[in-house]
């Protein structure tokens, strides 16, 4: 009796999971200064895949980096009465991706970073008689983002930044360094988030999507339906931890067991 109840407990402890007993087993990373879709009239007009992007995937460590690079991105689109021009500039982009993890038990981290010096997006109707008529004009100096997740089974934690020197939407200074997913502009089908953070965690999961700015765009203007996209500064992060493996504790206990049971029956 007493074999079968020592058996049991080493059996249930070996079974709990514990932050001495896991192991990372996956993780991803990206960063990126920029991209951007729009479409106009349900066809596209603006396809701008990551700019200056780094990314990785684990097991195995890695280490990736890109940049610096500059981008600039102008498209005209004639309709009645003028042209619609869409033009995206940005300056000086550089990304990294890194994770140590690498499939065996402990703490890891993996995380992700971008950086832009200046850059500058809009949407403007160029009338052929009058002035222009903007849809969004947005400025800004000085955009990073950083997202990075850490830990083990239980105790992963996610942690993340960005920041923006100075900027302005529509002519209007926004504050530099904003707080967490600060909406400065949300009029008419035109939404302007800054420092976005998207964070879902549990005990075995981990990841955050952090992005500098982020403009979403459904709206009619100039009689023409134009639904968007555009992302500046992004990073991302993620781990997956378990419980590690106790296939080899368990046959221990079994051998334990036995042996407990031939010196009873000597």
């Amino acid at each position: 009796m007493r074999t079968r109840t020592a058996l049991a407990s080493l059996a249930l402890a070996v079974m709990l999971p514990t932050g001495a007993l896991a192991t990372n087993i996956s993780a991803a990373s990206e960063g990126f200064v920029a991209s951007a879709l729009l479409s106009v009239d349900g066809s596209t007009i603006v396809d701008v895949p990551p700019v200056a992007s780094s990314s990785g995937t684990a097991p195995g460590p890695y280490s990736d980096a890109s940049g610096p690079v500059s981008f600039s991105d102008t498209q005209v689109l004639p309709i009645v009465g003028g042209d619609l021009i869409f033009d995206f500039e940005l300056d000086v982009l550089a990304s990294t991706a890194d994770s140590d993890v690498d499939g065996a038990a402990g703490s890891r981290t993996t995380d992700a970073s971008a950086t832009g010096a200046t850059g500058s997006f809009s949407i403007t109707f160029d009338a052929a008689f009058g002035p222009d008529v903007p849809l969004v004009a947005i400025t800004l100096d000085a955009l990073t983002a950083d997202a990075s997740v850490s830990g083990d089974f239980g105790a992963l934690v996610a942690s993340g930044s960005s920041s923006i020197g100075s900027g302005t939407v529509n002519g209007t200074p926004f504050a530099a360094n904003p707080l967490p997913n600060t909406v400065v502009l949300d009029l008419l089908g035109v939404k302007l988030t800054l420092n976005e953070q998207i964070e879902v965690c549990g005990p075995s999961d981990c990841s955050l999507e952090v992005n500098a700015l982020h403009l979403e765009i459904d709206a009619v203007f100039i009689g023409k339906d134009i639904v968007g996209d555009v992302i500046l500064a992004h990073a991302d992060a993620s781990q997956i931890a378990v419980p590690e493996g106790s296939a080899l504790v368990l046959l221990g206990a079994a051998g334990l067991a036995l042996a407990l049971r031939r010196r009873r029956l000597r």
